[in-house]
């Protein structure tokens, strides 16, 4: 029999440094803001997305180490307006602090105007300071399937030993491939995070991706962002909602109850937690 009463939730993606408070240190309702999205017992992984906002998601983690583990990248939103040493302060950043790497990636949707080609050449070059200092990383791909599975089979792998090879831990967050695409990225040790976008009415497609995806790879999220035109306690509500559904449907779609669901979630989410706190 499944057990009940099991706390332990986990964010595996979400940006509450978009949630514009003056201070981490000295601004108490900026602070009683955040803590409204925070659980004790539960982690989050807070993913920045450019240098300009490293340093808010750096102090945001540093206010609440328990409950939010810090993920630094460049999203391919922002690829061309990068200085030049972004890649050096990247590093100073993973090197000087426990964290991951995220949030990476590839879109071709995307409405910036760096080329492709240029998306490429920053997310392989995170992707290979991420392997020299074997860190977990967190993916966006939209629309970029085909290129991304091939530079991850390319380059995520390291070796620990003559002949022999690990692979760092990577995530897929909101993911809404194919079936096929899934069964590549779990034949490459990828797990995939889906978000609340599994709960609309157009996902009936995805939620049968999410019923074929091996239980011990599968990651939840909420893929938070501050809205601008929302008031920020309507903002907190359906954050809150919207994880306690996503769990619920998600665990009946297993078969399972959300509690135990909840768990299990929780300890797939330590390969990327455990792994930026303890590297």
């Amino acid at each position: 029999m499944q057990q009940e009463a099991l706390k332990h939730r986990l964010d595996a993606h979400l940006h509450l440094q978009t949630i514009p408070w003056n201070s981490c240190f000295n601004d108490l309702p900026g602070r009683d803001l955040i803590k409204s999205f925070l659980v004790k017992g539960s982690q989050s992984i807070c993913n920045g997305t450019s240098p300009l906002d490293w340093e808010l998601v750096a102090s945001l983690t540093k206010l609440y180490p328990e409950e939010l583990v810090p993920f630094y990248g460049v999203h391919p939103w922002y690829v061309d307006a990068l200085p030049e040493n972004w890649l050096y302060n990247l590093e100073s950043c993973l090197v000087d602090s426990h964290a991951g790497l995220g949030e990476i990636g590839l879109d071709r949707a995307c409405s910036s105007k760096a080329s492709f080609d240029h998306q490429q050449d920053v997310f392989t070059a995170q992707l290979d300071l991420a392997v020299s200092l074997n860190l977990p990383v967190s993916l966006h791909c939209v629309r970029s399937w085909g290129v991304l599975l091939e530079i991850l089979q390319d380059k995520i792998l390291i070796k620990i030993a003559d002949d022999k090879y690990s692979r760092i831990p990577v995530m897929i967050h909101s993911f809404s491939g194919s079936l096929e695409t899934m069964k590549q990225l779990i034949d490459i040790g990828v797990y995939i995070s889906f978000s609340p976008y599994l709960l609309s009415l157009q996902a009936e497609i995805l939620r049968e991706v999410f019923k074929a995806v091996p239980l011990e790879r599968i990651l939840i999220e909420s893929d938070f962002s501050y809205r601008k035109n929302i008031s920020i306690n309507n903002q907190i509500i359906d954050y809150k909602r919207n994880l306690k559904s996503l769990y619920n449907m998600a665990g009946s779609l297993r078969d399972m109850s959300p509690a135990y669901f909840q768990e299990v979630v929780y300890k797939n989410g330590k390969v990327f937690t455990d792994r930026a706190i303890n590297r």
